[in-house]
């Protein structure tokens, strides 16, 4: 014992030399029951049958006790099971009531009476098992807690919450199922947020660190936060894990529907706006869905009780809010045609410098001529700045008396999004069955429209693909194997209103577009342009980000007399392919640089001198993006050895060693080191090997 129990000791020192830097494995959503059988007088009893039957399929999981006693069923689906264990000179045994929840490794020991089969012995009503066998630490949200308790915005990850040792570092605003960021601001046992690996069915469902996929509440078996993950076969974290176990159908056919709303004319005003006489604010969200799981069944040709069940989820949003209120500055009519000399008889601060006077002054400084009356000949305003003017509205508001905001935006938000999951659970035979699981979500959101034309906003979209295919195969009763493979797709981006608009209409050359053009017709839009203190065009670009995630893996299960050992090889690849065209069509941003006076460095004016700039053309700055993009790739392989051994009936140490390589990321075209030379020299490379080296 001592020789055995040095060499683990020696296997722990070096699985935590190897295993401290461990970022990322498939993380296990399905238990297990684990026990060791025995008879009244402490002896093991060897080839006990030993049934699992999930009480609402009937799916039967079965195995034999070894030459130590010992049992474990695995891959169990959380749930409520019937244990029996049944062996000749000894009365029948079984429990019932027996939940299994996600991830767990519930310990149930035996003990057999002596007596005719035809007895039995049935225990109820016990106090539900302790999960003994392992290590970890974690919270599980049962079923009914996410079917029952409040979930903000419908969102079942927020209940990750409840669990100790866990902060949600949030703002407080949205985190509907589109709302990935806010819905990851977890931070765990002390760990940065963006440190926690998210997984569904045991699927990869991270982008970046955020979740990628947010499951609707109806799809949902149970969620466990695991803060503390002492297990070789979980990987490819730093912080927690926070596991999603979808809902399989069942031997009953079961369907809910429900419909959420929340509009304007049912709440109640917010405390400070009902006080200061404020209205209430626009909102106006229906979240509805509807869910269907049972057994596959077609009349006259399957029938899939016991063997074969499905789960189907959709939730639809419909959202149409008010974005952020603006308050703007907006040119009044004499001053669209270059007549600023209301703003005169405000003061002499106000006055407008002719830039095309500019002639050189003493101490090296440049002088400048006031502008008559303040009004800018129709000879010096550009065609483009009238152009553009049409798209601009006029104040709807009484502002100062520089007109500094007199113009107010408060326009709406819309957001579309629909969801589906579905789950196919299918038993082959008892040493084989198999699931796979598929999802997708879209979010189409248009907003940004200030001026109600294209001149400035945006749709942009936000998407997810998802595919999880498992296998268990019970080679014998002391070994099975699980491949698995997942699939996670993550797709955002945005698309201009103006995108593909006529520049030449606006007054653009065809030398500037044609500059445009060649990069990518797609970089066409409403240019952006900034007048300091007045407004703004086209805030957004064209723009795409897709992530995708391969995970696979081989995990088996392997007992050896009262060693549960575990041991597996896991590859995950990940892609992110990007571009963002910038401000394609140029920005230039208007400030008082040429037109304050007399002289060049005098102060500027607060208003007017600006808008002045941008009638007569002449920008205080400008560029033109020309933007790249990217296609990286970086891979992980890992690999682990696990060892639940169970020393005795109430001690059962977790052994594990964890190997993993994370390969160097790549660009598939080596644009990442697009210029660099590698045989190039420089040229104190010599003396400086000679006197430092």
């Amino acid at each position: 014992m001592n020789r055995i129990l040095r060499q683990y000791a020696a296997f722990i020192a070096a699985a935590a030399l190897l295993c401290a830097t461990a970022v990322l494995q498939a993380q296990e959503t399905r238990g297990q029951i684990v026990g060791r059988v025995t008879d009244p007088t402490g002896a093991v009893v060897v080839g006990v049958s030993i049934k699992a039957v999930n009480v609402d399929t009937n799916v039967t999981t079965s195995n034999a006790t070894n030459s130590s006693g010992d049992y474990i069923l695995s891959f169990l689906i959380p749930g409520t099971y019937t244990v029996s264990a049944k062996f000749t000179g000894f009365k029948d045994y079984r429990q019932e009531g027996i939940v299994v929840r996600l991830a767990d490794k519930t310990n149930l020991n035996i003990v057999l009476q002596v007596g005719n089969a035809s007895d039995q012995i049935v225990v109820t009503g016990e106090s539900p098992l302790i999960e003994g066998a392992n290590a970890s630490m974690g919270a599980v949200i049962e079923h009914r807690a996410v079917n029952e308790l409040p979930l903000k915005d419908g969102n079942p990850l927020m209940l990750a919450s409840l669990a100790p040792g866990v902060l949600n570092l949030s703002t407080g605003g949205w985190t509907r199922p589109f709302d990935n960021s806010s819905s990851s601001s977890f931070a765990v046992d002390g760990t940065r947020s963006g440190n926690t690996q998210y997984s569904m069915d045991g699927a990869p469902n991270n982008q970046r660190t955020n979740v990628a996929y947010i499951p609707p509440a109806e799809a949902v078996q149970e969620v466990k936060l695991q803060s503390a993950t002492f297990d070789a076969a979980m990987g490819y974290v730093q912080g927690g894990v926070l596991n999603v176990s979808m809902k399989t159908g069942t031997n009953t056919l079961h369907g809910a529907a429900y419909d959420f709303l929340q509009n304007t004319a049912l709440n109640a005003n917010d405390f400070f706006q009902n006080r200061t006489g404020m209205p209430r604010t626009p909102v106006r969200i229906n979240r509805f869905g509807a869910a269907i799981n049972g057994p596959v069944y077609l009349p006259k040709l399957y029938d899939g009780h016991d063997r074969t069940f499905f789960t189907y989820v959709y939730e639809g949003i419909e959202n149409a809010g008010i974005e952020t209120t603006r308050t703007l500055s907006a040119p009044l009519p004499e001053q669209r045609e270059g007549d600023f000399s209301s703003l005169l008889k405000l003061g002499s601060s106000y006055q407008i410098y002719n830039p095309y006077s500019t002639k050189a002054a003493a101490n090296g400084r440049y002088s400048r001529e006031p502008f008559p009356n303040n009004v800018i000949p129709s000879s010096l305003i550009s065609p483009i700045a009238k152009n553009v003017l049409n798209y601009i509205p006029g104040p709807n508001q009484t502002g100062t008396a520089d007109g500094t905001n007199n113009f107010y935006f408060n326009g709406n938000e819309t957001d579309t999004f629909y969801s589906h999951l579905f789950r196919v659970d299918h038993t082959v035979s008892e040493k084989n069955r198999f699931f796979v699981r598929g999802n997708l979500n879209r979010r189409v959101q248009d907003h940004e429209r200030r001026y109600d034309n294209d001149a400035v906003g945006a749709q942009d979209f936000r998407q997810n693909r998802g595919l999880n295919i498992d296998d268990v195969h019970v080679v014998s009763p002391s070994f099975l194997i699980n491949v698995r493979y997942g699939y996670m797709r993550y797709h955002e981006g945005g698309n201009p209103y103006s995108q593909g608009w006529d520049l030449a209409a606006l007054g653009f050359s065809s030398n500037y577009i044609n500059q445009i053009t060649s990069r990518d017709p797609r970089g066409v839009r409403f240019p952006n342009m900034k007048i300091t203190n007045y407004f703004e065009t086209s805030l957004t670009s064209y723009q795409s980000r897709a992530t995708d995630a391969h995970d696979a893996a081989i995990n088996i299960t392997h007992v050896v007399r009262s060693h549960n050992l575990r041991y597996g090889v896991g590859y995950r690849s990940y892609r992110e392919n990007r571009f963002d065209f910038g401000n394609s069509s140029g920005t230039f941003t208007f400030g008082n640089t040429y037109v304050n006076g007399p002289l060049d460095n005098s102060a500027g004016a607060a208003m007017g001198q600006q808008l002045a700039a941008f009638l007569m053309g002449l920008p205080s700055s400008g560029s033109l993006d020309l933007n790249d993009n990217y296609a990286e790739r970086s891979s992980i392989w890992g690999a682990y050895i696990q060892d639940d051994w169970k020393v005795t009936s109430k001690l059962t140490l977790n052994l594990g060693l964890r190997w993993e390589v994370e390969l160097p990321t790549t660009e598939r075209y080596n644009r990442t080191v697009a210029g660099f030379d590698p045989t190039a020299t420089l040229s104190i490379a010599n003396a400086a090997l000679s006197n430092y080296a």
